[in-house]
């Protein structure tokens, strides 16, 4: 392409076609998808891991659980140094030492 063609003014029609070509500069156009997967043609949507709504193509959230009134739903580990001492338990705070104990109160057996 000559100097002369980049500055002559283009159609609305031609500046798309351009565009769509990747621009009339080679090498610095719009990068294309080389499998040309577009969101609107996936079935489930995704960005990132996030799977998106097919109307409107906003994230959707899935709500935690409701908790449970007096059932733990997490533990956090205990050390002194490097020895370990168990888990307290989330919310309750109880001191567990057995891993079947966790994991019972956890829902996880």
């Amino acid at each position: 392409m000559s100097i002369e063609q980049l500055f002559q003014p283009l159609s609305l029609g031609a500046l798309l076609s351009e565009l769509e070509k990747g621009g009339p500069h080679p090498g610095k156009g719009r990068q294309k998808n080389p499998d040309n997967v577009r969101l609107r043609d996936m079935e489930h949507p995704t960005v990132l891991g996030y799977e998106l709504d097919r109307q409107t193509l906003t994230p959707i959230l899935h709500p935690l659980p409701a908790l449970v009134e007096g059932k733990d739903n997490g533990s956090d580990p205990i050390w002194e140094g490097d020895e370990f001492k168990g888990w307290r338990m989330v919310p309750s705070g109880d001191i567990v030492t057995d891993p079947k104990e966790r994991d019972r109160r956890l829902g996880k057996e």
